[in-house]
């Protein structure tokens, strides 16, 4: 016998609350949420998403909407946005990393500081993350950047090594281009993966300088996982935990 579309479900438990009938408003909100449960559960096995195992509720990361060209325009306020990016760390001049790692160094004694205090604090690694991200805002807020010195790339390369002293299995962190067009729209951010139980490959965008805390789904099986009706926002805000070991890897690239 076929399923009744949810509609039909939500008419047919609004029947029962008819005036007249001794049937209580908790339980008809109960009756809502039961079938609002079974909609995303219908949602998540359609995906390919129904075996992910979920991390436990962060109470320091946020998910913001997907890494569209659109939410990227609204979200820095950009006039307009370039093609698809290069990375501006894959440029053709082999000195460009040299003279950066000269004139503006990370600081590795305080990446594996702001690490460390994060592990101490945090047991959970999406908090540690985002415990990581804040810190780095926070070390960097009303610094001076003079010279050379490039406030985002600073940051998204002391955001790198502080990741990397985490060190969470099954993760990785990189730079991307996140540009606008125009000349002083410059600007770069962080990218990180993470491997489900499932081997599939959650990409997301972290901007500590910006947004710190928050990551926007970048890849496929990130957009459809927190876009669960495609409608280019996020819906389902819960994270899928990170394997502790190594397993096989599916990498889905951003659309």
């Amino acid at each position: 016998m076929k399923r009744p579309a949810p509609i039909l479900q939500v008419l047919a438990a609004a029947a029962l609350f008819w005036p007249g009938q001794p049937a209580r408003a908790d339980s008809f909100a109960r009756s809502l949420d039961s079938i609002q449960a079974g909609v995303r559960a219908q949602a998540s096995k359609r995906l390919g998403f129904a075996d992910v195992k979920l991390a436990p509720a962060s109470v320091r990361m946020r998910v913001g909407d997907p890494w569209t060209l659109k939410n990227r325009m609204k979200e820095y306020g950009f006039k307009s946005l370039p093609p698809p990016p290069s990375d501006l760390y894959d440029l053709p001049i082999p000195l460009v990393p040299l003279i950066n790692a000269i004139l503006d160094p990370v600081d590795h004694s305080l990446t594996r500081k702001i690490a460390d205090d994060c592990k101490a604090e945090f047991s959970r690694p999406w908090d540690r993350i985002a415990c990581v991200s804040n810190e780095i805002n926070r070390h960097f807020l009303g610094a001076a950047f003079t010279g050379t010195r490039s406030p985002c790339r600073t940051i998204a390369e002391t955001f790198d090594s502080a990741f990397d002293d985490l060190n969470l299995p099954n993760t990785w962190a990189m730079h991307i281009d996140a540009s606008g067009s125009a000349p002083d729209e410059g600007h770069v951010a962080n990218e990180i993966l993470i491997t489900a139980n499932t081997g599939q490959v959650f990409s997301y965008v972290i901007d500590s300088g910006w947004f710190p805390g928050v990551v926007f789904p970048l890849n496929g099986d990130a957009l459809r996982f927190h876009d669960r009706d495609g409608n280019g926002r996020t819906d389902y805000f819960r994270l899928p935990a990170i394997m502790p070991s190594r397993v096989p890897t599916r990498y889905e690239p951003a659309p």
